[in-house]
């Protein structure tokens, strides 16, 4: 998978759980969601960090390979 899907994915999720933020808590509390939506919006909330904490290593590692010297390694 690529930076750019990876970057993509946890925009998704992040798109998701601001989705999630526009439900109202009365109805949330009238469907009987409450503890079920913040424990979704917790886990959203850890994908799309982790998400992003992830493309932005493999864009630095990235940056850093293509300053190697590979002429002779393989």
């Amino acid at each position: 998978m690529n930076i750019a899907k990876i970057a993509y994915l946890g925009e998704l999720f992040n798109m998701l759980q601001m989705q999630l933020r526009d439900v109202s808590s009365g109805e949330l509390n009238a469907l009987g969601l409450t503890r079920r939506y913040r424990n979704l919006s917790r886990v959203l909330r850890q994908i799309s960090s982790v998400s992003a904490g992830i493309a932005a290593t493999l864009d630095a590692e990235s940056e850093r390979l293509k300053s190697v010297p590979w002429e002779g390694v393989l």
